[in-house]
């Protein structure tokens, strides 16, 4: 499985979210081999310098002592795509990583979408992902979109956006989670993530395949 986690970075420049969500599979050495993640954003950040914030991230945040060991091992499965998310070339590159990750690390090609954006965001990215076919399930890979912020600022744009991303991909494929009612569960988003899964993220709408 690739989990790409696209955000604007702004408040949380260390990925505290990010780093606090991995951190229980990493101590508990239940993150799969199989997994990698992705995290894009519009920094200009080089990759280690992002593996370096995660890595702040959880010495400063983490709530078990993680092994520097574990750690590392797990880094190596850390990656960072720069872009603007109305531009084109972003998603280009991101389809290049996603297959080269794919052969890398066997993740069956799953992937996972996490957006953490502003809402007036959100349409832009879920175009552009279908328009690439990033949001494209097949035969053997699957696909889902987890959208984390509030949906527009009423009812006429919530309904406009969410038109928007059910023509991008069917609604089974879409999760929905409110900032803060849904801050426990996606801070535990990947407890309930399964082996041959790519990266990026939301409602209890659908289901994760079942995995063997």
């Amino acid at each position: 499985m690739c989990l790409r986690y696209i955000r604007r970075v702004g408040r949380f420049d260390k990925a505290e979210a990010l780093a606090c969500s991995i951190q229980p599979l990493v101590v508990a050495g239940t993150l799969s081999e199989e997994c990698a993640i992705i995290g894009v954003a519009r920094r200009e950040w080089t990759q280690e310098f992002f593996r370096q914030q995660l890595r702040e991230a959880i010495t400063s945040f983490a709530t078990q002592k993680v092994d520097p060991v574990l750690w590392a091992k797990c880094e190596e499965r850390i990656y960072y795509c720069q872009g603007s998310f109305d531009d084109p070339k972003t998603y280009e590159k991101l389809k290049t990583l996603l297959s080269d990750l794919e052969a890398k690390h066997r993740t069956g090609g799953n992937t996972l979408v996490y957006l953490s954006v502003q809402p007036i965001s959100v349409a832009t990215i879920a175009t552009q992902l279908r328009a690439n076919g990033l949001v494209t399930e097949t035969a053997t890979a699957w696909r889902r979109l987890i959208v984390e912020k509030p949906f527009g600022h009423d009812l006429a744009s919530a309904r406009e956006l969410n038109a928007t991303l059910v023509a991008a991909l069917p609604e089974k494929q879409i999760y929905r989670i409110d900032h803060y009612l849904g801050k426990e569960t996606a801070q535990n988003l990947l407890v309930l993530v399964p082996r041959h899964f790519q990266w990026l993220g939301y409602e209890g709408r659908g289901s994760l395949p079942a995995t063997k």
